[in-house]
Formats: structure tokens, C-alpha cells, sequence
């Protein structure tokens, strides 16, 4: 009897323990599918961000071309103009926001650390590394437009406004031939560069975030299973 007794409360503590781990095996699991389900979903977020702005990068690029070939031939649309102007008094510019709720929180958890290597690379060098980057170059554009407003277009010799109006008015006449000095098709070509390396670079976020999402879809499956 006191062996069958001992055997029996043997086994129920062997069993409370197998419950105990499998139950705490589950909670981490579930924890890390939540975690990359969070991260799955803003990484589709940050993707569809970046085909949007893809498409107004290749706006300005368009414009940008538009207005050099119409500058050579000295013969600018009134469209071109008013984006152009737009564009150097701030109501044309880029906004950019690599911040990702999920990343964030994943790593000032740790949790982040509970994932496969390969993913964490991944994921790291988007958010620590390329997206910042991107940003830095909206930044550039965005403090380009601003110094040439404030150093060159304010400072111009030549009143670029309609005078005795009662809003101020661009000129456009006047600022056609504004933009016909040297200065300002160093501008053209300067921000005609900067938007083609930003194509460039959302191009390859775009397809690191469809690895990431193709590698946290796969990991989340796994995990279900």
C-alpha cells in the first residue's frame, strides 16, 4: 500500500508538472503569434505606405523631367508652374514615417529576441537601417525646398507677386522667367536625382517587406500547427 501510494503521487506530480509545461509551452507560443501577427500586419501597412508614396515619387519625377524639357525650350505650362511653385513654398512636399507600433514594442519587450534569427535580421535592418535612410532623403527634399525659398526665391531682385492685389498671387509670367536662371535648373536636376535614388530605395523596402511578410506568414503557420 505505501508503495502504490508513493507510485501514485509520483505519477500526479509527473502529471501536474507535463500540464504545467504544456500549458506555458502554449502561452509562448500564442504570445509569439500574436507578436508576429502584430509585426505581419504593420509590415503590410508600411508596404502599402510605400507603394503610395512610390506613386507620387513618380509624380515628381514626371514634373520634375516636364520642367526641364519646357525650361530648355522656354516654354513652361501654367500646370508646371503652379506645381513647381508649390512645390519650393512648402504645399508640395514628402512625408515619411518609418515608426512601427509593433517593431517598437517588440523590442523594448525583448520578445523580438524570441524570434527565428533570419527574421529578426529581417526585420532589424528595415527598421533600423533602410527605413530611416528613406526618410533622410524626404528630409533632404523637404530642407532643399526650404533653403532655396528662403535664401534665393525671398531674397530675389525681382518681385515675383501681382502688386496691389488683395491675396498674394504668383506672378506667373514673372516667376516663368525666374525659373529660366541657371540656379533654378540646378534645382530641377538636383531634386530629378534625389527622387530617383528615393524610387530606388522604396523599391527595395517594398521587396524587403514582402520577404518579411512571406517569412512571418510561414513562421505564424508553423506555429498553428
Amino acid at each position: 500500500m505505501y508503495f502504490a501510494e508513493v507510485v501514485i503521487i509520483f505519477i500526479g506530480i509527473t502529471i501536474s508538472f507535463l500540464f504545467e509545461q504544456w500549458r506555458e509551452e502554449n502561452r509562448q507560443k500564442q504570445e509569439l503569434i500574436e507578436l508576429a501577427e502584430s509585426l505581419l500586419r504593420d509590415a503590410e501597412i508600411g508596404k502599402a505606405h510605400l507603394e503610395s508614396d512610390l506613386a507620387g515619387t513618380n509624380t515628381w519625377l514626371l514634373n520634375l523631367d516636364s520642367l526641364r524639357t519646357q525650361r530648355d525650350q522656354e516654354k513652361i505650362s501654367k500646370a508646371k508652374l503652379f506645381w513647381f511653385y508649390d512645390l519650393l513654398t512648402g504645399k508640395e512636399f514628402g512625408l515619411f514615417d518609418s515608426k512601427s507600433p509593433a517593431y517598437l514594442s517588440a523590442i523594448s519587450s525583448g520578445l523580438l529576441t524570441k524570434l527565428p534569427d533570419t527574421i529578426q535580421v529581417k526585420i532589424y535592418n528595415v527598421y533600423e537601417s533602410r527605413l530611416p535612410d528613406l526618410g533622410h532623403l524626404y528630409d533632404q527634399q523637404n530642407e532643399t525646398a526650404k533653403y532655396f525659398r528662403n535664401e534665393v526665391m525671398i531674397h530675389s531682385n525681382d518681385y515675383l507677386y501681382y502688386k496691389n492685389a488683395t491675396t498674394v498671387s504668383i506672378d506667373l509670367e514673372r516667376f516663368a522667367k525666374e525659373v529660366q536662371q541657371p540656379i533654378y535648373g540646378n534645382l530641377i536636376n538636383q531634386f530629378f536625382t534625389a527622387e530617383k535614388v528615393i524610387s530606388r530605395r522604396n523599391i527595395q523596402i517594398t521587396n524587403d517587406f514582402d520577404s518579411i511578410i512571406k517569412s512571418l506568414r510561414g513562421y505564424i503557420e508553423v506555429l498553428k500547427k
